[in-house]
């Protein structure tokens, strides 16, 4: 929903519309204890507080309203073709069950993810945002030559 493809609210919104980023995107690192979702953008230094307030607008708009259905089910089909995509090398498919090997224990099989990606539903999105899209978890890290003030309000 928040990023990963040009699809993506964050694209669409932040680097589309706005033009206010060279590069946004996010992804999913699963650990065995806890999951973390990044969200990365590259933009002009004087853009910086611009580009995060339109990056919490979005989490807390997932919050608040969902996910429309014909979003979610663009989104399902989108994960489900970089999914298999990205399996079709083999370099590709020893990083996936090396990972499932050391993160889960387990192999998860591409069908069994499939499933899974097709069983997720609107209320589930929803939520999971509201659970877990809270902005009092949100962690910020500015690099590059940033303003004295930058950032200041999300401390």
């Amino acid at each position: 929903v928040l990023g990963g493809s040009v699809s993506s609210r964050l694209f669409q919104e932040v680097q589309e519309k706005q033009n206010l980023a060279y590069s946004i995107y996010s992804f999913l690192s699963s650990y065995s204890d806890n999951d973390m979702i990044t969200m990365y953008t590259a933009t002009k230094p004087k853009e910086v507080d611009r580009v995060v307030d339109l990056v919490c607008r979005e989490i807390r708009q997932i919050g608040v309203t969902g996910v429309e259905r014909n979003e979610l089910e663009r989104i399902k089909a989108q994960m489900k073709g970089s999914l298999m995509l990205s399996l079709e090398s083999s370099h590709s498919r020893m990083n996936k069950l090396a990972k499932d090997e050391l993160t889960y224990g387990r192999h998860t099989s591409l069908k069994n993810m499939l499933t899974h990606i097709d069983r997720v539903n609107m209320e589930q999105v929803f939520n999971v945002s509201r659970q877990y899209f809270g902005l009092d978890s949100l962690a910020i890290t500015g690099l590059g030559p940033l303003a004295s003030r930058s950032l200041q309000a999300y401390k």
